[in-house]
């Protein structure tokens, strides 16, 4: 596949926050237009842990439990996916309408088949790139 045609498919963009102490990793996955489709969880400790989480979703697609929930307050809905009944992929947008949303999941859903993690780039983002995602070592502690 050449450069080009790889660039104009869904792909894993993985993240870094830079910081050589402390250094996290977290995945996105991005359309064929760079815009963001959806977001792993958790931050990572490693790049080959955070790989390893997107390969997991990847594979495991097909048998991946979806959800759609409300924020009443704001009326905004999001989707979260779940393998082996661990939380493992969140929408990046917020949606108003729930057909919105649905739409949204079933696009991302399409795009993880198409995505291969392994092929995935390593982008740095600076120490704020993950302050959304959720840290694997507060998961373990919980």
């Amino acid at each position: 596949m050449t450069e080009a045609l790889a660039r104009r498919r869904p792909r894993f963009i993985f993240l870094s926050n830079g910081v050589s102490e402390d250094e996290r990793f977290g995945w996105r996955l991005v359309a064929a237009n760079n815009r963001p489709m959806g977001r792993g969880i958790h931050a990572h400790d490693s790049l080959a842990a955070c790989r390893a989480a997107a390969t997991a979703i990847h594979r495991h697609r097909a048998g991946a439990a979806t959800a759609t929930a409300v924020d009443v307050a704001r009326g905004h809905w999001t989707w979260r996916i779940g393998v082996d009944s661990t939380p493992s992929a969140v929408s990046v947008h917020r949606y108003l309408r729930r057909v919105e949303c649905l739409r949204a999941l079933a696009q991302f859903l399409a795009a993880l088949e198409l995505a291969d993690p392994a092929a995935g780039v390593v982008r740095c983002f600076g120490p704020n790139s993950l302050r959304a995602y959720e840290s694997t070592a507060a998961t373990v502690q919980s």
